[in-house]
C-alpha cells in the first residue's frame, strides 16, 4: 500500500476543527486522525486536546502527516503547545501544482479537489453549516459533539480517498519541501505584525474627518477631483481628466475612454511621474481600497491575516489586502510598532528578479551588472546612454528610465507599455528594449527557448517543481496563456521558491518571523539579540538564493525600527501624508479637549 511513501513507518491523515476570531489564535475544538495503513483512528474532542501533551502520532521523519492546507492543522498543534511533524504532505499544495493554469470548475477547495478526481464529498451547505457550529463557544451538547467529530472525520476520510488518486502526480521530495514550508507558515501566522493599538483606535475614531481631511487636503492639487459629504468620498472623472491634460500625461484609457484608476496603472505612473501621481494614488487607496476597519488585529494588538499560501499561479502567497497592514495605503503601514523591548527589521533582496533572470539565463553581462552593486546603472553605461563614471545621483532620471525597461522586460513588457511608462515615443520604446536585446542576447535567447517550449510541451516548471499549465490557444474550459505570464514566470516563480526556503531556514534558526512581503521578510527580535537575528536572518536568504541559484547569493538591505518608532515605509509622499494624518490626530483631539 503506497509504494511510493514505504519510507514511512506511519501515514498519519489528520483534520482538525476549530474557533477563530478575526486576528486571535485559534481555539481547538476536536480532532480527528487516522493511520492509513491500519486504519487506526483517534477522535479528540477539546477536552482530550486539552489533557494531552502531543499529538496522536509521532512527529520525527519516519512518519508522515497528511492533511489539506496543512498550515491550519499546524495552527492547532501550535496552540495546543504540541511539536510540529518533520515531514509533511499537504494536498491542497499539491492540488494547486498539479492544476496549476487550468480551470477548475468546482475551484481549489477539499471538495473541489475531490470532484477533480472524481469522489464525492459532503454537501456544501452541511460543510458550512459545520464550521459555523465550530465558532460557538459552547457549551456543546453530545448531539453537537457527534456532529462535529463526525463532520471532521468526513475531511479525513476525503484525504484518505484523495492520496491514491493524486499520489502518481506527486514528486514526493518537492512536496515534503512545500510541507515543510506550512511549518514556516504557521508560526508566520501565529506571530502576526505588531500594531499600535491606541494610535488605531483613534484613526477609527477619527476616520470620516480623517478622510474628509485627506481630500481638502490632497485633492485642490488634482483640480478638485475628490469631494466629502454625507460621511462617503465621491470622485469625479471630469476634474481629474481635466487635471490630466493640463499635466500632458499619457495618461491609459480604459475601453470606455475613462482615464484608467487600476492600481497597476497608478503604480506604473507614479513610478514615473513620483511627485505628480504618487499623492493622488495613496489619497485614492486610502479613501478606497483600505477600510481600517477590516485589519484584522487580535486581542494581543497584532495583525494575524491569513498568508494563503500557494494561491498565485506563481506559488506565492496572496493574503487579502483588506485584511493584511502590509497591503495598506504606504502611509498607514506606520501603525506597525515593535512592543516595548524590542525591533522590527525589514529585509529585503536587492534586485531579487534581475540577479535571477542573468543567473538562470546564465547570461555573464547581466551576472556582472548585478555584481556591480547597481544593475540599471550598468546597463546605461553598456548602452552608452551615460558617461562610464555616471552614478544614481549624477544621472537619476536615466537610472530611472533603464531601470523601468530593466524590470519591465522580465515581465514581456511591450514597446508601446515600455514608451508610455517612460513618457516617450514609440520608437524610444523600440529603442531601449533593442538595447536591452543587444546588451543581454544570452538572457533574451533563454526567455524565447522558454517560451516556445512552454508551448511545445504545455507547462512550465522551476527546478523545485511548482508548475504552471500553458495552452496556446484557449481549449475549454480553459483560457490561452498569455505569452507575457511564462515570461514573468520564471522570475515569479523561481523568486517564489526563494522565499519559502529562505522562510524556512529563518523559522528554523530562531528568527521570530512577522511575515513575508513578495521579496522580502517583516521580522522583529529583543533589542538586546537584534543584530543577531538581522544577521541571521541576511544568512538565511543567502543561503535561500544559493539554493535556487546554483550557488549564487543574492544581497539584502536592511531597514531596522526600535521601539517607540513605528514601522515607516521611507517614501517623501508617505512621510508626508504620516506626518498630515498625525498633525489632523493632534489638532482635532486637542480641539475636542
Amino acid at each position: 500500500m503506497f509504494p511510493k511513501l514505504e519510507r514511512f513507518k506511519e501515514i498519519w491523515a489528520v483534520d482538525t476543527e476549530y474557533g477563530h476570531r478575526p486576528g486571535d489564535w485559534v481555539q481547538p475544538r476536536c480532532l480527528v486522525a487516522r493511520e492509513l495503513r491500519t486504519r487506526r483512528t483517534v477522535h479528540w474532542w477539546e477536552d482530550d486536546l486539552a489533557r494531552f501533551r502531543h499529538p496522536p502520532h509521532n512527529t520525527e521523519a519516519d512518519i508522515l502527516f497528511l492533511a489539506y492546507a496543512a498550515n491550519a492543522e499546524l495552527g492547532v498543534y501550535l496552540q495546543l503547545g504540541w511539536a510540529l511533524p518533520c515531514m509533511i504532505l499537504d494536498l491542497f499544495a499539491e492540488f494547486r501544482q498539479i492544476t496549476n493554469g487550468l480551470t477548475l470548475p468546482a475551484g481549489d477547495s477539499l471538495l473541489g479537489a475531490l470532484a477533480y478526481f472524481g469522489h464525492t464529498g459532503v454537501d456544501v451547505t452541511e460543510k458550512e453549516t459545520m464550521r459555523q457550529l465550530a465558532q460557538h463557544e459552547g457549551p456543546w451538547s453530545q448531539n453537537q459533539r457527534t456532529a462535529l467529530l463526525a463532520y471532521c472525520e468526513s475531511d479525513v476520510d476525503a484525504l484518505e480517498r484523495l492520496l491514491p488518486s493524486m499520489l502518481p502526480r506527486i514528486d514526493l521530495p518537492r512536496a515534503l519541501l512545500r510541507g515543510r514550508y506550512q511549518r514556516a507558515v504557521a508560526a508566520m501566522e501565529r506571530r502576526g505584525i505588531p500594531v499600535d493599538v491606541p494610535l488605531r483606535r483613534r484613526l477609527e475614531k477619527h476616520w470620516g474627518p480623517l478622510q474628509a481631511h485627506l481630500i481638502a487636503t490632497v485633492s485642490p492639487s488634482y483640480n478638485y477631483c475628490y469631494s466629502y459629504h454625507h460621511d462617503q468620498a465621491h470622485f469625479q472623472y471630469a476634474p481629474f481628466t481635466e487635471w490630466v491634460t493640463r499635466q500632458g500625461i499619457d495618461w491609459p484609457r480604459t475601453r470606455t475612454g475613462q482615464v484608467s484608476l487600476g492600481d497597476e496603472t497608478l503604480k506604473e505612473l507614479s513610478t514615473l511621474y513620483p511627485r505628480l501621481v504618487e499623492p493622488f494614488r495613496q489619497l485614492r487607496k486610502s479613501l478606497g481600497q483600505m477600510r481600517i476597519h477590516n485589519m484584522i488585529v487580535g486581542q494581543d494588538g497584532r495583525n494575524r491575516p491569513s498568508l494563503m499560501p500557494f494561491r498565485s499561479k506563481t506559488g506565492r502567497n496572496q493574503p487579502k489586502t483588506s485584511e493584511n497592514i502590509l497591503g495598506a495605503s504606504a502611509w498607514l503601514r506606520g501603525l506597525i510598532q515593535p512592543t516595548p523591548g524590542t525591533a522590527i527589521f525589514y529585509v529585503d533582496w536587492v534586485q531579487q528578479e534581475f540577479g535571477i533572470a542573468g543567473v538562470k539565463s546564465n547570461d555573464t553581462r547581466m551576472i556582472e551588472a548585478y555584481c556591480s552593486q547597481d544593475p540599471y546603472m550598468a546597463f546605461a553605461i553598456a548602452a552608452g546612454a551615460v558617461p562610464p563614471e555616471a552614478t544614481k545621483l549624477s544621472h537619476p532620471r536615466e537610472r530611472e528610465i533603464f531601470k523601468i525597461c530593466s524590470l519591465g522586460v522580465l515581465y514581456g513588457l511591450s514597446p508601446r507599455g515600455l514608451a508610455r511608462k517612460i513618457g516617450q515615443s514609440l520608437e524610444e520604446g523600440y529603442e531601449l528594449i533593442r538595447q536591452h536585446q543587444h546588451t543581454y542576447p544570452t538572457f533574451w535567447r533563454w526567455l524565447d527557448r522558454a517560451v516556445h517550449h512552454s508551448f511545445t510541451t504545455g507547462r512550465i516548471s522551476t527546478e523545485f517543481g511548482w508548475q504552471l499549465r500553458c495552452f496556446r490557444e484557449r481549449s475549454y474550459p480553459h483560457e490561452a496563456t498569455n505569452p507575457r505570464t511564462i515570461r514573468n514566470y520564471p522570475m515569479q516563480a523561481l523568486g517564489a521558491d526563494m522565499m519559502r526556503i529562505a522562510a524556512c531556514y529563518a523559522v528554523e534558526r530562531g528568527v521570530q518571523v512577522c511575515c513575508p512581503v513578495h521579496d522580502a521578510f517583516l521580522c522583529e527580535a529583543p533589542l538586546h539579540k537584534l543584530e543577531e537575528a538581522v544577521a541571521t536572518m541576511q544568512q538565511a536568504m543567502s543561503d535561500a538564493s544559493a539554493a535556487v541559484l546554483d550557488g549564487f547569493r543574492l544581497r539584502s538591505d536592511v531597514k531596522v525600527f526600535r521601539h517607540p518608532a513605528h514601522y515607516a515605509d521611507g517614501r517623501e509622499v508617505a512621510t508626508a501624508m504620516w506626518d498630515t494624518v498625525n498633525a489632523f490626530l493632534a489638532h482635532v483631539e486637542t480641539t475636542a479637549a
